[in-house]
C-alpha cells in the first residue's frame, strides 16, 4: 500500500513539472534576415520575437524596426526581418526669383517702358531629413528654408502719357497722377512735371497762398514711419525737392 501511493505521489510530481511553464522541450525552427544574412535559430515553444532577437544576440537600434513586432508569439518555420533605419541631414541653397512691380507714368509717352531698378534674385536655404531603410534612401523630406538673401524687384515705368484737348486754365493748378506731381499753367496742354517719384501718398498736397510752392507728402518704406513731408518750388524749371525732415 506504501508503495502505491508513493508510485502516485511520483507520477503526480512528474505530471506538475511536464505541465510548468518553461519546462517544454519542444523547440520552434526560425529564420532571421538581419544586416543582409539569413541566420537559422531553434527556440524554446512560445517565445515571442523580442526573445528570438535575444537569443540570436542582435541589438535593435533606437530607430530599427522588426517585423513582425516584438510582442508577437512564434511559431515553427517563422521568418523575422530586421530592419535597421538611419536618418542623416542636410541643407541646399537655392535662388529665390525676383518679383517685377509696373508703375504708370504719366512722363513717359503711353507703351514706351523704362527699367527704373533691376532686379536681382535672393538665396534660400532648404534642409531635408533623409531617411534610409537597410542602406536604402526610402525618403527625402524638406523640414526647414531659411532666407539668406531678400530678393530686390523689379521696377519698370510704363508709359500711360495720352493726347487730349487743350483748354484754358487761370492762375496755376496742381494735381496727383500716378503718384507723381504735376502744374497745369495757363492751359491743360503746358502740363508741367513737379514731382516724378510715383509714392505721393495724396495725404498732404497744398499749393501755397501765392502759388509758388507746393507742399505734398511721400509713402515712406523706413519701419515705423509712415509718410514723410516735402515741398517743392513751382518757380524753377527743374524740379528740386526738399525734404522738411517731418514724418507721419
Amino acid at each position: 500500500m506504501n508503495n502505491l501511493r508513493l508510485y502516485l505521489l511520483v507520477c503526480l510530481a512528474l505530471w506538475l513539472v511536464a505541465c510548468a511553464p518553461g519546462s517544454s522541450t519542444e523547440q520552434l525552427a526560425i529564420a532571421i534576415q538581419v544586416d543582409g544574412q539569413a541566420r537559422q535559430l531553434s527556440i524554446p515553444a512560445g517565445s515571442k520575437v523580442r526573445e528570438a532577437l535575444d537569443a540570436a544576440g542582435i541589438e535593435l537600434g533606437e530607430l530599427d524596426r522588426v517585423d513582425p513586432p516584438g510582442y508577437t508569439q512564434l511559431a515553427d518555420g517563422d521568418h523575422l526581418r530586421v530592419i535597421r533605419i538611419a536618418q542623416e541631414f542636410e541643407t541646399e541653397t537655392v535662388p529665390m526669383p525676383f518679383t517685377s512691380r509696373t508703375l504708370p507714368n504719366e512722363a513717359i509717352p503711353g507703351g514706351e517702358q523704362r527699367l527704373i531698378q533691376n532686379g536681382v534674385n535672393g538665396e534660400q536655404e532648404l534642409g531635408y531629413r533623409l531617411v534610409y531603410e537597410d542602406g536604402e534612401l526610402i525618403s527625402r523630406i524638406q523640414i526647414e528654408a531659411v532666407v539668406r538673401v531678400e530678393p530686390v524687384e523689379e521696377i519698370i515705368m510704363i508709359g500711360a502719357q495720352s493726347p487730349f484737348s487743350s483748354l484754358t486754365i487761370p492762375g496755376r493748378l496742381a494735381f496727383i497722377s500716378g503718384g507723381n506731381a504735376w502744374v497745369l499753367e495757363g492751359s491743360s496742354g503746358s502740363r508741367r512735371a513737379v514731382a516724378i517719384t510715383g509714392d505721393l501718398d495724396g495725404r498732404i498736397f497744398e499749393l501755397s497762398p501765392d502759388g509758388s510752392w507746393l507742399l505734398f507728402s511721400r509713402s515712406s518704406r523706413s519701419a515705423g514711419e509712415i509718410n514723410q513731408l516735402w515741398v517743392a518750388s513751382l518757380d524753377e524749371d527743374e524740379q528740386t525737392l526738399i525734404d522738411l525732415g517731418v514724418s507721419n
